[in-house]
């Protein structure tokens, strides 16, 4: 729930590919890009498109990507083979 907080999100997720092994997984659970009384500002939120780019640019493949309640959405990649 904090990619939109790293400054280099991209390097974080080349990190993790070059970590997770082989059948892992990884998995994004995130605040939707809506204005809420909850949660970081709307404004520094990443949107699931933006996420799901970031994540592929690091080397996985999205696998699921769905709504996670009324708040947030889920991203579940693995590498890519």
């Amino acid at each position: 729930m904090v990619l939109h907080d790293f400054a280099d999100p991209t390097k974080v997720l080349k990190n993790a590919n070059q970590m997770i092994k082989p059948n892992g997984h990884l998995i994004n659970l995130d605040w939707k890009k809506i204005d809420m009384p909850l949660g970081p500002p709307a404004r520094i939120r990443f949107s699931r498109e933006k996420a799901s780019s970031l994540i592929q640019a690091a080397g996985f493949q999205i696998d699921t990507i769905k709504e996670a309640g009324n708040y947030h959405y889920l991203i579940i990649a693995k590498p890519s083979p």
